[in-house]
């Protein structure tokens, strides 16, 4: 299966091995540096089938395992942040200051 072909779908069914429900959980839920065998040896993270001598995880449990990862959902009723920080405003003067200031020390180095 492609990445690109790899979009998150709720209920989907079948399982991946070890490498694959990894890129899975770091593509579609954001997860980055999860070690499946780690948290598996500790008894935690998704639950996984052993069969044939391999983890297979169902992409349910990923999928709950990843939204259980990141937390509730919010929206503004439930207090998520209202606004959002206001852009930095921009001296134009300065910039031009600076600039050419830059402008000129590289001519220097010429």
């Amino acid at each position: 299966m492609s990445d690109d072909k790899q979009a998150w779908q709720p209920n989907r069914k079948g399982v991946l091995e070890l490498t694959a429900a990894a890129s899975y959980l770091r593509n579609n839920w954001c997860l980055k540096g999860i070690d499946l065998k780690q948290l598996a040896a500790a008894g935690e993270g998704p639950r996984f089938y052993i069969y044939g001598g391999k983890m297979l995880y169902p992409f349910g449990e990923l999928d709950a395992f990843g939204e259980a990862q990141l937390g509730p959902l919010l929206s503004q009723a439930d207090g998520a942040p209202k606004a959002v920080a206001a852009p930095k405003k921009v001296d134009v003067a300065a910039d031009k200051a600076r600039q050419h200031s830059r402008e000129r020390w590289l001519k220097r180095g010429r």
